[in-house]
């Protein structure tokens, strides 16, 4: 028998402070006593494949890349769950505060997507070219979705199982574009979707200047793909 709802995540520790965020949001995710799957990145020079042997729920993997991750994440927690709430683990705040009762207001209602959105204040606090790649992003999800704005791009998200299976039609590297590929089939199919929204804060980001212009440039190019290829795969 399959669990209601299962975490899935995936981790890349490239630093000290990284590495200490990441063990954080595990261990309040552990206190969920949901199953957890965590991929964490073969290549880590900060490696937390090792460091959560004391949180019980965990069953952890290895994998080299985003995609791979992604792909071995979601497939082991569709094999034990029928719903999917997967969320980055670097999203401290979020996990912290919000994301029980995230999963207990699906729970009542479980069914289609479930997208965790930030409030307009929340939003505020972001850097500002940030700002204007995601609003372009959900100005996409506008135009496609028959006039339905959403903050797609925030992260923590359940969606069901089932959904997995698609991601085997996915073609190429398409990253963190996977969250709009999803989305897009889940759309397609007829699912509801509904967002909630939180007042949360800014993970940190250890990208600055230029590099993080080039890092939302590339998140922003994925989820383009993710959109794309949703669009044009047979259901």
């Amino acid at each position: 028998m399959k669990w209601r709802v299962v975490i899935a995540t995936i981790s890349l520790a490239r630093n000290k402070k990284e590495e200490k965020i990441i063990l954080n949001t595990l261990t309040e995710l552990n206190k969920l006593g949901l199953p957890i799957i965590l991929t964490d990145e073969s290549a880590s020079a900060f490696p937390i494949f090792y460091k959560i042997k004391g949180l019980k729920n965990i069953r952890a993997f290895k994998a080299n890349g985003l995609d791979a991750k992604i792909k071995r994440s979601l497939s082991e927690a569709s094999r034990i769950g029928q719903f999917i709430f997967y969320t980055e683990s670097d999203k401290l705040d979020f996990v912290s505060k919000h994301a029980p009762n995230f999963i207990q207001k699906f729970l009542k209602s479980p069914q289609g997507v479930w997208l965790s959105a930030r409030s307009e204040k929340s939003f505020d606090r972001y850097p500002k070219y940030q700002k204007i790649v995601e609003k372009f992003l959900w100005q996409s999800s506008w135009a496609l979705f028959d006039g339905k704005t959403m903050d797609i791009s925030y992260g923590p998200r359940i969606f069901p199982s089932s959904l997995v299976k698609y991601i085997k039609s996915i073609r190429g590297k398409i990253g963190f574009g996977w969250q709009a590929y999803l989305l897009t089939v889940g759309f397609r199919l007829g699912l509801p979707i509904t967002e909630v929204v939180f007042d949360v804060n800014p993970p940190a980001d250890i990208q600055k200047g230029r590099r993080a212009i080039l890092y939302r440039m590339w998140q922003a190019e994925d989820h383009l793909k993710g959109f794309a290829q949703g669009l044009k795969i047979k259901l």
